[in-house]
């Protein structure tokens, strides 16, 4: 089993608009700031960090 925090890339992309994805993640960090659970699209369920962790991905995504 792959767990998200695993993942060192964003996947596929090719609908993404690569240039929102970062900006998306900070606001619903901060609109969600107190989430205890993050259920992704795919891989396990995990905590906050996993948002943290999505950020990192998108903004290092190209370089």
């Amino acid at each position: 089993m792959i767990f998200a925090l695993e993942q060192k890339n964003s996947g596929i992309i090719d609908e993404a608009n690569m240039e929102a994805w970062p900006n998306t993640m900070k606001n619903l960090m901060y609109v969600y700031k107190d989430t205890k659970i993050v259920i992704p699209g795919h891989k396990t369920w995990g905590d906050f960090s996993l948002l943290l962790h999505t950020l990192e991905i998108v903004q290092d995504h190209g370089k």
